[in-house]
């Protein structure tokens, strides 16, 4: 078969590389110039390793994504360490009340720029690390184990017995399906405690999903807490060097990539076969590079497929399959009542999906010469009077020394469709955050030396009660078209072990399907 995958991120590489094992013709299309979606790396000067934009870890029973490091020789790249996680807990719980959220009321942001954000500096004293408290910072907890847990006496011991034993249930059970009927925060109330919902899971909640926080399932919640272990994995060279691999196999095995290779229409063809066609710019040329596909006609490829995979973005997938189910553009779709009845499902589906909200990631990436944080890897807001959700410290995890010695920290949000950060520069923000992240860091001294804005539409869908009825599903109700994206691996939330299982179940479906 011909195949088209649309979509360069890591289903749609590891669905190509599965397929073209099976001597498939594939064909990727990726509309930007870097491949691997999330987990696209960058390279600074004197770097040993690319850095992904968005931080990126895996878990050590992320059996698809460590399986396939195995078969693509790179097991031997595999690190694992036990990092620590800690929550910012606000030191009242006045800050939590729903009204206060800093990044749902979002203050007038200074349009200035800061020509000297380069030479900032935070007052200097030496860091110091316990175990429930760090930095000389009473409002920063370890919260990554029971005994974490059992020694967190911000709360009363009743309520960490309470929540230890619903962490502990969540573990255990393995049936999620009950739970998307029931939202996370009734759930975590009755189960709990009130007094923990209120101090730690409310604004973790409210910063990740704003005014969406009441309505996400307990499924969701479930999942996050199943999967998750206290070790974590990362890969020698970063998730770069995965998809590095994947291209050159993707490649030897036959297959084609276009990178800057926008895909603005599928055009039908007789015998149930499809076309595409290139995206052009205003004045009419094509917005590909020497590397993407060329034909005599402009930017109708000319290559006819018979399948076509699609792992964009929900939204985007639904615009390009939309044109398809219109009388104007595939009348025979509507020949008789059976394929209008189809038809009409196809179009109830779609509306389903679009229904589904999004959250677009947005990460500020500092480089600095000294970290921001004391051997915390993963720092939780749970204060909603602060401008972002979550403080990563890569190089607490990974040695500052494959990043020319500079330390690595994210700084990170979930933000919906219009939020004024979305619009704001990296100056902008870092002179937002600034103060905050003094806050986090009072007693060290750190001169930040670079510093990178970053946003990944559409990263987040928000899993909300029978969410199930929603998910996208990989047959789309249009002959050939497949749809596999971030949206369809529910109840787990995205990750980039679920992009590969994603890919690896999907190329099988459409080669059983081919031999039907």
């Amino acid at each position: 078969m011909n195949i088209a995958i649309i979509g360069g991120g890591l289903t749609g590489l590891t669905a190509a590389y599965e397929l073209t094992k099976k001597g498939h013709q594939v064909s990727v299309f990726e509309k930007s110039q870097i491949l691997g979606g999330l987990a696209h790396g960058f390279k600074e000067k004197n770097w040993l390793w690319p850095l992904e934009f968005a931080y990126h870890h895996f878990f050590t029973n992320d059996k698809s994504l460590i399986d396939l490091l195995h078969e693509l020789d790179m097991g031997d790249n595999i690190i694992i360490k036990r990092p620590i996680t800690a929550t910012y807990i606000s030191n009242s719980i006045n800050n939590t009340a729903r009204g206060n959220n800093f990044r749902i009321s979002h203050p007038e942001l200074s349009t200035k720029t800061n020509n000297n954000n380069n030479n900032q500096r935070v007052a200097e004293q030496e860091n110091y690390f316990t175990l429930r408290s760090f930095q000389n910072e009473k409002n920063i907890f370890q919260l990554d184990s029971p005994l974490s847990l059992l020694q967190f006496n911000q709360i009363p011991i009743i309520d960490r017995l309470r929540t230890g034993a619903m962490l502990a249930f969540m573990k255990l059970n393995p049936f999620w399906q009950p739970l998307e009927g029931i939202t996370a925060e009734k759930f975590v109330r009755t189960l709990g405690g009130e007094k923990t919902w209120n101090l730690i899971w409310e604004p973790l909640m409210r910063g990740k999903f704003t005014d969406l926080d009441t309505t996400v399932a307990a499924s969701w919640f479930w999942a996050r807490i199943k999967k998750r272990t206290t070790n974590l994995g990362y890969i020698r060279g970063g998730f770069q060097a995965l998809i590095n691999r994947l291209e050159r196999h993707i490649k030897t095995q036959g297959g084609q990539i276009y990178p800057m290779s926008q895909i603005s229409q599928i055009i039908p063809r007789q015998r149930g076969l499809y076309d595409l066609k290139i995206e052009t710019d205003r004045t009419g040329k094509q917005k590909y590079d020497n590397e993407s596909p060329r034909s005599s006609s402009g930017p109708v490829l000319q290559q006819f497929f018979n399948k076509i995979l699609l792992t964009t973005p929900t939204p985007i997938a639904v615009k390009l399959m939309s044109k398809l189910t219109s009388n104007n553009v595939t009348p025979r779709l509507s020949l008789d009542s059976a394929r209008d009845r189809r038809s009409g499902q196809t179009m109830k589906q779609f509306n389903n999906m679009l229904s589904i909200p999004h959250l677009h990631a947005q990460l500020l990436i500092l480089e600095t010469d000294k970290p921001i944080l004391d051997k915390i890897y993963w720092l939780n807001i749970s204060d909603e009077t602060f401008p972002f959700l979550a403080l990563v410290q890569h190089t607490n995890f990974i040695d500052s020394k494959y990043y020319g010695g500079r330390h690595i920290t994210y700084i990170g949000n979930y933000l919906p469709e219009g939020h004024p950060y979305l619009t704001k520069s990296a100056d902008q923000l870092l002179s937002l955050f600034k103060p905050y992240i003094q806050r986090l860091s009072p007693n060290s001294k750190f001169k930040i030396l670079n510093y990178k804005l970053f946003i990944g539409p559409y990263a987040q869908p928000v899993h909300q009660l029978h969410y199930s009825q929603k998910a996208p599903q990989l047959e789309t109700g249009i002959p050939n078209i497949y749809l596999a994206n971030m949206d369809s691996i529910y109840p787990w939330d995205r990750g980039t072990n679920y992009a590969v299982e994603l890919g690896q179940k999907t190329a099988s479906r459409i080669q059983s399907l081919a031999l039907i």
